[in-house]
Order: C-alpha cells, then sequence, then structure tokens
C-alpha cells in the first residue's frame, strides 16, 4: 500500500511539472537564438521605415533633349518647327530605307535651351532599368526600384549622375503664375531674371539616351 501512495505522488508531481516546462519550450521557441525582447526593440529603432516621398504636385510639363547640365540648371531645348519642317522635306525625298538611318541621325530640337532652375528635392527617374555589373563583368539582375508616373507609365529611380547632354527627356515644372516680361520700372528682364521667373524642375524623366557619336 505504501508504495502505491509512493508511485501516486511521483506520478502526479511529473503531470504537473510537464505543462509547465511545455509552456516553457514554447515561449523559448519564439526568441531567436542569443537575442532578447530588448535586441529587437533595439533593432526596430535602428531600421525605421522610410518615408513615402510626397505627392507630385505640378503644373506644365515639357518634352525634349537635355543640351547641358550644370550644378543648379538644366538645359532644355524643345522642338525646333523649321528644323522639324525640312527634316519631313528631306524625307519626302528619300527612299523608304534610306529615311530610317536619316531618322537616327535627325537633331530637330533648338540648338539652344532655356534653362531651368532644379527644386532642392528633385526627383530624377529612367524610363529605363540601369544597369550593373558584377566582377566578372555580367550584367547583374535588375533590383532597381521603379515606381508609376501621373500618365501610368512605369520609371525607375535614378541619380543626378546619370543626366548628360543628348538625352531625350520629359520635365515635370513646379505650378507658377506667368512670369513677366519685364520688371515694375518697364525695363525688360536680363537672362538671369527670366531664368529665377521661370519655374522650377520638380522631377525629370529620362526617356531616351543619345545616339551613338551624338
Amino acid at each position: 500500500m505504501a508504495r502505491l501512495l509512493g508511485f501516486l505522488a511521483v506520478a502526479l508531481s511529473a503531470a504537473l511539472l510537464v505543462p509547465a516546462t511545455a509552456q516553457d519550450k514554447k515561449d523559448g521557441d519564439k526568441r531567436e537564438p542569443g537575442k532578447t525582447d530588448k535586441d529587437k526593440t533595439d533593432k526596430k529603432k535602428e531600421d525605421p521605415k522610410p518615408k513615402p516621398e510626397p505627392k507630385l504636385e505640378y503644373g506644365q510639363v515639357l518634352s525634349g533633349k537635355l543640351r547641358a547640365v550644370r550644378e543648379r540648371t538644366l538645359e532644355i531645348a524643345e522642338v525646333d518647327k523649321k528644323k522639324l519642317y525640312d527634316l519631313q522635306n528631306e524625307l519626302s525625298k528619300l527612299p523608304i530605307l534610306q529615311r530610317q538611318q536619316r531618322l537616327q541621325k535627325a537633331d530637330v530640337y533648338a540648338d539652344k535651351g532655356k534653362e531651368y532652375r532644379t527644386a532642392d528635392s528633385l526627383r530624377i527617374r529612367s524610363s529605363s532599368p540601369p544597369i550593373e555589373y558584377d566582377d566578372k563583368g555580367f550584367a547583374k539582375q535588375n533590383t532597381a526600384k521603379r515606381e508609376r508616373l501621373p500618365n501610368g507609365k512605369w520609371v525607375y529611380l535614378a541619380e543626378f549622375d546619370s543626366l548628360r547632354a543628348g538625352q531625350l527627356v520629359t520635365v515635370y515644372l513646379a505650378k507658377t503664375k506667368t512670369p513677366p516680361k519685364k520688371d515694375k520700372k518697364g525695363l525688360k528682364l536680363d537672362d538671369e531674371d527670366e531664368i529665377r521667373n521661370r519655374p522650377e524642375i520638380l522631377m525629370i524623366v529620362i526617356t531616351a539616351e543619345p545616339p551613338k557619336g551624338q
């Protein structure tokens, strides 16, 4: 009888200990090895989520050729109507096979563009993803971030260093009132005044690279 009571006592003690042990193991599985709750809290503080860019509030949209890239201004040339007219006449006289070759070398944009100041938070995008190469010279898999433009097209994030003369671009200008052509005294504004009165470029999208040889 004494042995039976002793056996029951041991069995009862084991039954009470099993749930606690299982719960401890379950709690332990939730934690990564070697990491505490404090480590997780510190990691959240160190890696905050980047804030999304504010909505682009733009006015006029221009398409043209980038003639020059300067520190605070970009020179944008729009289509020269006379050049375009002359090119159309020239193409009409060429055989079909030669038209494509002529179009590849054609430049219907003004030789001198207008300078526009760039906004402090200038956004630079490209219609093509940037090409990166590994140590062996092979192209890496594209992992560039992209976003959708107001017109619905997808573009890729780019850097200021990717801008160069000869590229075809689309620029989004800030909303602004029509700039005056004369100052308060009635004197005609000089070039610097005109540049200051022009709207800033909020975003520039590279739509095509210059042909080889240009």
